[in-house]
């Protein structure tokens, strides 16, 4: 397990599993190896103390070594890549990966960013609860069912937190997403607070602050930064994007965290109806309180 937010480092307390983590350096590939020649041993790789780039470097190389020992040994038996749209979305992504051995989970919030051929080469697709326009479009593309994506996105924003879907690969499988029931959970749920704070989204999904059409400053593309350019940016600025809901809308189909998206309109909305007197301080409190953001 690939492990780049923290989110699984409760798995340790589970049986065979050995939880790999570093303050301020990742663990050495030879290390990983070595403990990966047992068959009744998972691994869980912690990286999230390394900043994005620092991520991006080691788990390319770790992906390639991953790929030599399975010749060489036949383990280990799956590798999963969590937040895998940081590492596979690049048009040479699947350098490191060995698709012709395949058994690669991987886990995104962000399918339409990933390498098209690795896209061409899942086999299967399951989906929890998904709203944003633009995913749902791409799942729909890459099963075929283009034309279906008011239906696919009702059935997916209607699922539960304990539901998923199985997406069929091709339109001859079946058509529609197949609901099911997600068992109970082994260990606790990690909420990993920083998860949007520091990594950057690409440029054309930033956000452009402007006011009577010119930008005021760089594009925020980090959450971080965009509560903290909130602070220092004019108020008639704030107040033109507030107006036509573009903080809310960001959040949401940028980020997908649907729940902030909400808070966020709410306070665009009060602003509307002039309910708000310190604009700036209410605009940046929804993301403060969400994400323990100093500012």
């Amino acid at each position: 397990m690939i492990d780049p937010e923290g989110d699984y480092a409760t798995l340790e307390s589970l049986p065979g599993v050995v939880l790999f983590a570093g303050d301020e350096t990742p663990p050495r590939l030879s290390d990983v190896a070595r403990a990966l020649r047992h068959p009744d041993t998972s691994t869980v790789i912690y990286l999230s103390t390394l900043t994005h780039e620092e991520k991006l470097a080691y788990v390319a190389e770790l992906l390639s070594m991953l790929t030599s020992l399975r010749r060489s040994t036949g383990l280990p038996h799956w590798i999963v890549v969590d937040e895998a749209h940081y590492f596979l979305s690049a048009p040479d992504a699947t350098r490191t990966l060995d698709l012709e051995l395949g058994a690669y989970f991987l886990i995104t919030y962000r399918p339409s960013l990933l390498d098209s051929e690795l896209l061409a080469a899942v086999e299967t697709i399951l989906a929890t609860p998904l709203t944003d326009p633009e995913e749902v479009y791409a799942l729909t593309t890459m099963c075929g069912a283009e034309g279906g994506e008011a239906a696919w996105a009702e059935i997916l924003a209607s699922l539960g937190i304990d539901e998923a879907v199985r997406l069929a690969r091709t339109q001859i499988e079946g058509g529609m997403p197949q609901r099911f029931t997600i068992a109970p959970r082994l260990t606790s749920h990690v909420r990993h607070r920083a998860k949007y704070l520091d990594v950057p989204m690409p440029e054309e999904r930033a956000f452009f602050f402007t006011c009577n059409g010119q930008n005021m400053g760089p594009p925020a593309r980090t959450l971080k930064e965009f509560v903290q350019m909130q602070r220092r940016l004019p108020l008639e600025a704030l107040q033109s994007h507030a107006e036509r809901g573009d903080f809310s809308r960001w959040i949401g189909t940028v980020f997908g965290d649907q729940p902030l998206a909400a808070a966020i309109g709410e306070v665009e909305e009060r602003f509307r109806k002039g309910g708000i007197r310190h604009f700036p301080a209410a605009l940046i409190k929804p993301s403060r309180d969400r994400y323990d953001i100093t500012v």
